[in-house]
């Protein structure tokens, strides 16, 4: 960050800005076979969206979300959404409940002249007998139930196996079912089973701790709490915290008939949190019994204070918010860990240029060197693409101490590096890059991977929560 704000000389920039910034320079010093970037803010006119060849651009489900910037429609926010959609590049379309966003991103790839495949049309991925089955015009794969929580999780890596098909990246069935069966995902519908929070908790409880933050993703962990219900029934609670920026009311209506109660909470790390009191007022609105408390551990204790051990120990889903998940992963002291097989290294101190410029990874000559301070301005401008010495191993570069950091936003940011050995050799003298575009929740994920011989787009956009996370032989949407 220092690197990146000294290369910036002062000019005015958002902390979305500078941390993209601070990723590609990061992702052109450690070599990845595939880079991963998630857009912060619908995609159009997001800080990362500077890819003008991908590999392939994924959009999956979209729900109503940051209305103010995008619209209060989906089709308005699916042509959002579709900006990161490059001409003749593939597109693989996720599951979409709304035919409107449908048909708007179909559109968009075939103006664009696009090779596209829809998810349920040209491929679809589902439960069967214990394990999935994943198929499309030209396979049908035997492959085991998805690791993540939540039927969504199929259609999301069906979504994740026809992208690096379209990509061009051959991958065996075995090493499908290697990333299928060992991906993990902090904060969506994690379960925590140890720590601070857990054992604030009668005996037996089960927590679950899920970061989604809209109608869509209330709606598909409502559904895995339902679930879960029906094979293990106990009574829900929820504690949930919000944005103001969020659709409380279309978050909570899932839970109708599922929840027994609901506790709202303030968020301690952004000043734009929905006060407690508002928010138990949406959720009754919604129909569900609410009331507000100060934190998440006054609600803990309430519960277990007024849910006798002789009762079926209850269920308890806290959720709501990403700020709210980095908060109390952070109380609980479990924390998301990388494991110690995925080494970190320290970056070049110094390499030639980079205050000059952000250095990323092409397969073109590099173009005159631009001060940094042009980049972010108003007019685009080309990034130069210089060549450090990089390593083809797999690393891991860590940036989530606290998970929500002091600054007041969400810094659910690592950086998504992941290692697929039988493709290496292609890609040895590029970086690929995904972009992944919000919202951010369990179901509702869009993405873009290609190289980063690009131009710089309109960097007007400010922060949203940039989540990515390290990997290794397998992949995670």
């Amino acid at each position: 960050i220092r690197r990146v704000a000294e290369a910036n000389r002062g000019e005015q920039i958002t902390v979305f800005e500078i941390l993209t910034a601070v990723m590609f320079v990061l992702f052109s010093e450690h070599r990845a076979d595939v880079a991963i970037v998630e857009v912060g803010l619908g995609g159009r006119f997001d800080a990362t969206n500077v890819i003008e060849k991908p590999a392939v651009s994924v959009i999956m489900p979209i729900s109503l979300d940051h209305q103010a910037y995008l619209g209060d429609r989906v089709e308005l926010i699916a042509a959002e959404k579709a900006g990161i959609i490059k001409q003749g590049a593939p597109v693989v379309i996720g599951e979409q409940p709304e035919e409107a966003a449908r048909e708007v991103l179909i559109a968009t790839a075939e103006r664009l002249r696009c090779p596209y495949t829809v998810y349920g049309q040209d491929f679809m991925a589902f439960g069967e007998n214990g394990r999935m089955t994943y198929q499309d015009e030209d396979s049908l794969l035997d492959l085991p139930a998805p690791r993540l929580t939540g039927r969504h999780q199929y259609a999301n890596a069906g979504a994740a196996i026809r992208a690096l098909k379209a990509a061009g990246f051959a991958l065996s069935e075995e090493a499908i079912a290697k990333g299928v069966e060992s991906v993990e995902w902090p904060g969506r519908l994690q379960r925590l089973t140890s720590g601070h929070i857990h054992d604030l908790a009668t005996h037996d409880t089960e927590i679950w701790l899920d970061g989604g933050h809209n109608p869509g993703a209330g709606k598909v962990v409502a559904e895995a709490m339902a679930n879960r219900e029906e094979a293990d029934p106990r009574p829900l609670f929820v504690i949930a915290g919000m944005l103001n920026t969020k659709e409380p009311i279309g978050y909570f209506e899932p839970f109708a008939g599922i929840a027994r109660h609901v506790f709202t909470v303030p968020l301690h790390t952004s000043d734009a949190g929905l006060d407690p009191v508002a928010l138990a007022s949406d959720a009754a609105e919604a129909g569900l019994s609410a009331e507000a408390a100060d934190n998440v551990e006054s609600a803990m204790r309430t519960i277990a204070q007024t849910w006798s051990e002789e009762n079926n120990p209850p269920r308890i889903l806290i959720g709501g918010s990403l700020y709210l998940v980095g908060e109390v992963l952070k109380l609980n002291g479990t924390p998301p860990q990388y494991p110690a097989s995925r080494p970190r290294k320290t970056p070049p101190a110094e390499p030639a240029g980079l205050h000059q410029t952000i250095m990323l990874k092409s397969d073109q000559a590099a173009p005159e060197i631009q001060p940094l301070s042009a980049v972010f301005g108003d007019a685009p401008t080309l990034m130069s693409a210089t060549e450090p010495p990089l390593n083809m191993a797999s690393v891991g570069i860590e940036r989530t101490p606290n998970w929500a950091a002091s600054s007041g936003f969400s810094s659910m940011l690592s950086l998504a590096i992941f290692t697929l050995p039988s493709i290496s050799a292609e890609i040895s003298s590029r970086l690929g890059a995904i972009i992944l575009q919000g919202p951010h929740h369990s179901a509702q994920k869009s993405t873009t991977t290609g190289t980063s011989d690009s131009r710089t787009s309109d960097w007007k956009f400010a922060l949203s929560t940039f989540t990515v996370a390290i990997a290794r032989h397998s992949f995670e949407f």
